[in-house]
């Protein structure tokens, strides 16, 4: 989209400055036909710049994209927040419940 016949573009995102609505955008991030900043999944993360681009919704992110550890159980993502139910009988040593 470069060359001299676009135009000046100084934040480099592929729309000329004359029609760039968000001058601003961070080299690397994708932008729509205006030049404003795609974020795919809502994240808060720009696409181009989003190193998990289909994180779920409501999941909390790192400046990454990616989804944090919040209750570290090793696994991210605020779905596997849930308590899993532990089970109300007991077995013994040799696997029989009591």
């Amino acid at each position: 989209m470069g060359g001299w016949l676009a135009g000046k573009d100084s934040d480099q995102d592929g729309v000329a400055d004359r029609r760039d609505h968000c001058p601003d955008t961070p080299l690397a991030a994708r932008v729509d036909s205006q030049g404003c900043p795609i974020d795919s999944d809502g994240d808060g993360v720009y696409d181009g710049l989003d190193q998990c681009p289909k994180t779920p919704a409501g999941a909390t992110v790192d400046a990454k994209g990616c989804p944090l550890d919040s209750d570290r159980d090793g696994v991210a993502g605020a779905w596997t927040d849930v308590p899993i139910p532990l089970p109300t009988h007991a077995c013994t040593s040799t696997g029989a419940r009591s």
